[in-house]
């Protein structure tokens, strides 16, 4: 059962690793974000469905509005998962107290099922048609890959830690 608890708290800690690391570097890229994001909002590069039900926004501040909306929930994926480690670590021994400890990684992982399915998938793939263009391809593939990650993460760490053995 030890085991199983330190791999929930390294678990999360990759959730917080990896959601971190994306918010950071989008703030180190900040022009480059926002002109991504610029280009996937105006809809300019989607050139097999030229009409979409989600209008093209071209409003520079609105870019600038939604990229801040996901580096925000970024790094709250990113401070909830890593609180969320060190609180089960903390409380590793807790018996079966532990999974009261589980509700910050749990929220952390969740956001990032947000993030990388809500946002990227639902909004910019299915909603902006981001997966035609090709600067919004590798986005697309990749935050797949997270939101599963991040759904993985998620389902561990609720599970039940088993029983200990005598």
């Amino acid at each position: 059962m030890r085991m199983i608890i330190l791999l929930k708290c390294l678990v999360a800690l990759c959730v917080a690793g990896m959601a971190g690391l994306y918010a950071i570097q989008n703030l180190v890229n900040i022009e480059a974000a926002h002109g991504f994001v610029s280009l996937m909002l105006s809809q300019a590069d989607a050139p097999a469905y030229p009409s979409s039900l989600v209008p093209k926004i071209s409003s520079g501040a609105v870019a600038w509005l939604v990229l801040a909306i996901i580096v925000a929930t970024e790094l709250a994926c990113a401070i909830l998962s890593a609180l969320g480690a060190f609180e089960m670590y903390r409380n590793r021994n807790a018996g079966a107290g532990f999974a009261n400890h589980k509700t910050k990684a749990m929220l952390g992982a969740g956001l990032g099922v947000l993030v990388w399915f809500g946002y990227f998938q639902v909004i910019g793939g299915a909603g902006l048609q981001m997966w035609q263009s090709a600067a919004g391809q590798g986005p697309t593939n990749g935050s797949f890959q997270f939101a599963v990650l991040c759904l993985l993460a998620l389902i561990f760490i609720a599970q039940a830690e088993p029983a200990p053995q005598d």
